[in-house]
């Protein structure tokens, strides 16, 4: 995360609670166990979305 920071990226804090919504809900998971389902997905772009849109106005700006 620092790298990144330093190089002039954009470090989306999502991870934890992505982490917890997975470990509680199996049904995001693939058939695979490894890979997110369609449902798994969708959480994933549901939790990077505001980091995503900040980033944008940052560029807009």
């Amino acid at each position: 995360a620092e790298a990144a920071i330093r190089a002039g990226g954009a470090v989306a804090a999502a991870g934890p609670e992505l982490a917890a919504r997975f470990a509680a809900e199996p049904a995001l998971f693939s058939a695979d166990r490894f890979h997110p389902s369609s449902a798994g997905y969708g959480v994933i772009a549901d939790g990077l979305a505001p980091h995503v849109l900040a980033a944008a106005a940052q560029l807009a700006a």
